[in-house]
């Protein structure tokens, strides 16, 4: 199995269309070459990948509907596996909202 191949069957676990170019500019990002054969010792690489391009997947619209037929992403399990990435790679979740919250009361 090709990289690519790979990158393209765990996009497919979210029903998601990835341009080639988009996924040529991640693999260059992560210095990964698409032709070449997966292997396990690529998996750090991979999920940098996936770490890169996950918010940039969650720009697009979560519903879309045309002429009677209609399609609803899951965001959250895509939310949910950044989450995952972000610990085991040791980066920061970038999707996390910090809250400010008023503790003024338990001084």
């Amino acid at each position: 199995m090709k990289v690519r191949d790979y990158i393209s069957a765990n996009l497919e676990l979210w029903s998601v269309e990835v341009s080639d170019s988009l996924i040529d500019a991640e693999l260059i990002n992560v210095d990964l070459n698409g032709d070449s054969e997966y292997n396990p010792e690529l998996e750090v690489k991979t999920n940098t990948l996936f770490y890169n391009l996950i918010p940039k997947l969650l720009l697009r619209a979560k519903n879309v509907s045309e002429g009677g037929y209609s399609i609803t992403y899951d965001n959250e399990s895509m939310i949910s596996f950044y989450g995952i990435l972000a610990d085991m790679l040791g980066l920061p979740n970038k999707l996390i909202k910090n809250k400010i919250r008023d503790k003024s009361n338990l001084w």
